[in-house]
């Protein structure tokens, strides 16, 4: 504030004040600061990304998209606004443009686990194989990403590999014991693999998880109908509640130790959203 003050069309200044105004969710103040800065240096780069950003937090997504493009045009290989501008674009419905800008990431920063797994996601709508190697290429980078495991798990079941899809799923169950997507999906699987009893449990806890989901009802029903429909020489009880992680089964040698060594993920914050510039001289 003193620094604006003394000096108004500082714009190192007003960016810095409008990432901080960002920090603490006053976002109208943030964009009106970093729309300035821009105004006053709309050739930095940064001053747009962040501007842009801050409109995709707002809400605004298609003036997020236009600062996004503008620090593109700026600095092309700016993986972080390509990553934002991919976000945004996933959100208005451009799949295809987000896929193209992650591509480009991946391509720029092939070592970007977080970049990795984002393409591989989307990736997973409309080429299941390929996600499922990108999707690989995340694991050998962060193995202990339960959303990873849960995705490729994914990859797995269209691909038609119930086998492999349990054992990733049931990685992502452990490492992501409140996940209810990992427990549905897991759940889905064992029943195609003719485990009803274990479905079924796999199924209570998806449901417990997520009251209101109306598609693991569905199929917490089938699971139940199919067992019902057993010989009582052959039904095996169902617990009404979910007591452990997993359901007691094998998994395939190649996950065995993924599953053993598998410690809960730690979150880490290794994208800053707002990174403070490079001290400039008044030249």
């Amino acid at each position: 504030n003193r620094a604006i003050i003394m000096r108004p069309e500082f714009a190192e200044a007003l960016y810095l004040r409008g990432t901080c105004h960002g920090a603490m969710d006053n976002l109208d103040q943030a964009i009106a600061d970093l729309e300035h800065a821009s105004r006053v240096k709309p050739e930095w780069d940064r001053a747009w990304w962040a501007l842009g950003n801050m409109y995709r937090v707002a809400g605004r997504l298609q003036e997020a998209r236009d600062g996004l493009d503008e620090a593109l045009s700026l600095k092309p290989d700016s993986t972080d606004a390509l990553m934002d501008r991919a976000t945004v674009l996933e959100s208005l419905g451009d799949v295809t443009a987000a896929v193209s800008d992650l591509e480009r990431v991946v391509t720029l920063e092939p070592q970007n686990a977080t970049a990795l797994f984002e393409y591989g996601r989307l990736l997973l709508g409309t080429d299941a194989r390929q996600a499922l190697t990108v999707l690989s290429g995340a694991l050998k980078l962060d193995r202990r990403n339960g959303q990873v495991w849960l995705y490729r798990g994914l990859a797995h079941e269209q691909t038609r590999a119930p086998e492999r899809s349990l054992a990733d799923l049931t990685v992502a169950c452990r490492l992501m014991p409140d996940n209810a997507t990992a427990w549905h999906h897991r759940g889905r699987v064992l029943q195609q693999l003719g485990m009803a009893d274990d479905a079924v449990n796999d199924l209570q806890q998806a449901a417990r998880l997520a009251p209101n989901n109306v598609s693991i009802q569905q199929d917490l029903l089938t699971a139940r109908e199919e067992v019902a429909s057993r010989t009582p020489a052959t039904v095996v009880s169902v617990t009404p509640d979910h007591q452990s992680h997993t359901s007691p089964v094998s998994l395939p040698e190649f996950v065995q130790e993924a599953v053993v060594t598998a410690e809960p993920p730690v979150v880490k914050q290794d994208f800053e959203p707002f990174p403070l510039p490079q001290p400039q001289d008044e030249a």
